[in-house]
């Protein structure tokens, strides 16, 4: 299985328990084998293109995309509680009612800001436990 090649700790995990941590630690393993391009661009923010081609490297293309990380961002932060507007937000998306969207312009700083210094913490904890 590709996983075991590439991250060994993967094994064969079903791809939709993969967390973003997963696909951070599987690029720097990547860098660390000899993929440059890929070494070059995991030390900048990447564009969807760049982390596509590199899922398409890793023969994953069709099973994740990077729209999924959003998917499963979204997901994981309505289960801890969080308010779908606030959510919603911070994915940048425009209120699906045209009357809402016309009249409010709340930016739900304070609480996108708590959200996002949990999901930071969210991320370092599996991180952690990926590397146990």
């Amino acid at each position: 299985m590709l996983e075991r090649v590439v991250f060994p700790s993967i094994g064969s995990m079903p791809v939709r328990e993969i967390t973003p941590t997963h696909v951070l630690d599987i690029l720097q393993k990547t860098a660390k084998r000899g993929a440059p391009t890929v070494a070059a661009e995991a030390r900048r923010t990447m564009s969807a293109a760049s982390l596509r081609q590199t899922l398409k490297v890793l023969g994953w293309s069709g099973a994740y995309s990077p729209h999924a990380t959003r998917t499963s961002g979204s997901t994981r932060l309505n289960e801890m509680g969080y308010r779908p507007d606030a959510i919603e937000a911070q994915l940048a998306h425009a209120d699906q009612n045209n009357v809402r969207r016309t009249y409010n312009h709340a930016t739900y700083f304070d609480e996108r800001r708590a959200m996002m210094q949990e999901w930071a913490d969210k991320l370092d904890e599996w991180k952690g436990q990926a590397q146990a």
